[in-house]
């Protein structure tokens, strides 16, 4: 019977084989265990670590397994990165997940990278305009370094008493670098939406969990004008008499002129001793009917005096009187700054006590400069001092070490009515004492008006070390009627060039 069927058992010895074969073979193959080496990781910024997949068939060594990287970028931004052999690296603070591809799987590692700590070096704080820091006219600019590569400052803003009104967390799409300068700004909002009082405030960076305190501060402002921050490009708006007379507390800014103004002011905005160095532009609206007074002011102006650097522009004076104790002029005192386009019109009145008046400075300093200044309508200087000494008056300045040059006069009065002859006159059209440069300057229909010797000039009275060129004065010369001092009897006329 075997020797009938011999072909049967060669192929059932062949299925047997074949199935141990086979048996062998799957059972091979359910012991290999391919898993992520972390399903969980968390890192700093900066540091490095390797994922994998890793054949963890207990039976062999664990080998690596060939995988497809990527990784998860939440909200646009990038919190880490991976190449293509798994390395890990943390890049900004927050949270995603690494994903391997094998054999048709997936496999998630979750990843936390962690803020670095670093400490910050605040280089700056001012404002966006380089003006006064004011509420709702300009930022505040905070400018500071990191120490180390690290992300996502919190500015924290205290007042002087370090309670903190404003605090922010930044988020940033890149980490911060050492040596690169960062600007976050402030608008003096505190971080309830209210608007934070004036006063001085202090800032605090955190960087990770690390504060850096800063020892600059900024002053927020309550705005004493009808706007503007004093800087150049945004100039202090000056448009009624209180923003006028605010000029006098902030030195050494800039302010533009938006209206017509009038009223009155107890004294000078600024004083020789303390002179204006900021710049003041008149933007052809007028000062008018305006009184400055002071009777224990011994140099009384509208500005005082103007320092070196200060600057008048455009400034127009009209119906304006100046009352001073001793010595007074309409726009300045004293000049060392640059006084141009500026006019003296209609009305105006300088009454001083005795010594020297002008009507628009008295003193022109060395490093004073005027230039293209007009003169113009009934404009009086009067003197009515008694005491003894010499009494000067002129239109452009008394006493000239500076520059003027390219003015016009045109009728004005320059009047004493209480001369002797222990106080003469020295009443002059354009400028008493020249020791500078006038230059091209033109007076036309001017009255000088004495009471006591005639010691009156048109031009220059005394020109010792000065210049004098292309100037021209016409005019004419009264004397006060001893019986009646408000009648003027003619002397004789003034007609002078050089």
């Amino acid at each position: 019977m075997n020797q009938r069927f011999p072909g049967k058992k060669k192929t059932l010895l062949f299925s047997l084989f074949l199935g141990v074969f086979l048996l062998f073979s799957l059972s091979a193959t359910a012991h290999a265990i391919p898993n992520i080496t972390r399903k969980n990781l968390a890192l700093k910024m900066g540091e490095q670590v390797r994922l994998g997949i890793l054949d963890l068939d207990t039976s062999t060594p664990y080998k690596a397994l060939p995988a497809k990287w990527s990784i998860f970028i939440p909200s646009q931004r990038q919190v880490a990165k991976i190449t293509s052999n798994g390395t890990v690296q943390g890049y900004l603070p927050g949270k995603t997940y690494a994903r391997a591809y094998y054999d048709g799987k997936s496999y998630i590692c979750n990843i936390t990278v962690n803020p670095v700590d670093s400490r910050s070096l605040v280089t700056d704080l001012k404002t966006s305009t380089g003006g006064d820091f004011v509420y709702g006219e300009n930022t505040a600019l905070i400018t500071f370094k990191v120490e180390k590569s690290c992300a996502d400052p919190a500015i924290f803003i205290y007042n002087s008493s370090k309670k903190v009104v404003y605090r922010h967390k930044y988020t940033n799409k890149k980490p911060l670098k050492p040596g690169t300068l960062y600007t976050v700004k402030w608008d003096g909002s505190c971080t309830d939406g209210s608007q934070a009082p004036a006063g001085t405030y202090h800032v605090a960076i955190r960087l990770g969990s690390k504060y850096s305190y800063s020892s600059k501060t900024i002053v927020l402002r309550d705005t004493l004008f009808s706007g503007g921050d004093g800087s150049s490009k945004n100039p202090y708006q000056v448009a009624t008499i209180n923003d006028l007379q605010n000029v006098a507390f902030y030195n050494g800014r800039y302010f533009k002129q938006t209206a017509d103004i009038g009223g009155s002011l107890e004294g000078s905005l600024y004083t020789v001793e303390k002179p204006f160095v900021g710049h003041y532009n008149g933007n052809g609206f007028s000062i008018k009917n305006l009184t400055i007074e002071d009777p224990f002011s011994t140099k009384l102006a509208l500005f005082g005096g103007v320092g070196s650097g200060g600057s008048l522009r455009n400034i127009t004076m009209e119906e304006v009187t100046v009352s001073a104790m001793n010595e007074g002029a309409l726009l300045a005192f004293s000049n060392a700054g640059t006084i141009a386009g500026c006019k003296i019109l209609d009305d105006n009145i300088v009454e001083i006590g005795g010594y020297n008046g002008g009507l628009l400075v008295a003193d022109n300093l060395p490093s004073g400069h005027i230039s293209g200044c007009i003169i113009d309508g009934s404009s009086v200087v009067l003197m009515t001092g008694s005491t003894y000494g010499t009494y000067s008056a002129a239109s452009l300045a008394v006493e000239n070490a500076g520059t003027i040059m390219d003015c016009t006069i045109k009728g004005i009065c320059i009047i004493h009515k209480n001369s002797s002859k222990y106080n003469p006159d020295c009443l002059v059209g354009m400028v008493a004492a020249n020791h500078g440069t006038l230059k091209n300057n033109k007076a036309t229909q001017t009255s000088i008006i004495i009471s006591g010797e005639d010691n009156s000039r048109g031009i220059i009275l005394d020109n010792t070390g000065g210049m004098a060129v292309s100037n021209y004065f016409a005019g004419k010369l009264y004397y006060v009627d001893p019986e009646d001092s408000t009648n003027y009897i003619f002397k004789r006329n003034i007609l002078e060039t050089d």
